[in-house]
């Protein structure tokens, strides 16, 4: 969990940026989280989470190209 020692203040000071270990911390938990399996309903089976992200881009992609709207964003809960 984070504390208010993890963070600092940014150069120009009008904002806060995460400190030096907290960045590593956050960048490990998102990518262990990208590489987690999850149910992809589209295809009926386990993908990695980075798979899920390029595999609805792609539909989206082919939805655009072809004018068929009919494209369903995944949701994460």
């Amino acid at each position: 969990m984070l504390t208010p020692e993890d963070f600092e203040p940014s150069p120009d000071g009008t904002g806060v940026w995460l400190g030096s270990l907290a960045k590593k911390l956050f960048l490990g938990e998102l990518e262990r989280r990208f590489r987690e399996p999850l149910l992809y309903p589209p295809q009926s089976r386990r993908l990695a989470l980075s798979q899920i992200v390029l595999e609805q881009a792609r539909w989206l992609g082919r939805c655009l190209v072809s004018g068929n709207l009919e494209y369903e964003a995944m949701e994460l809960r």
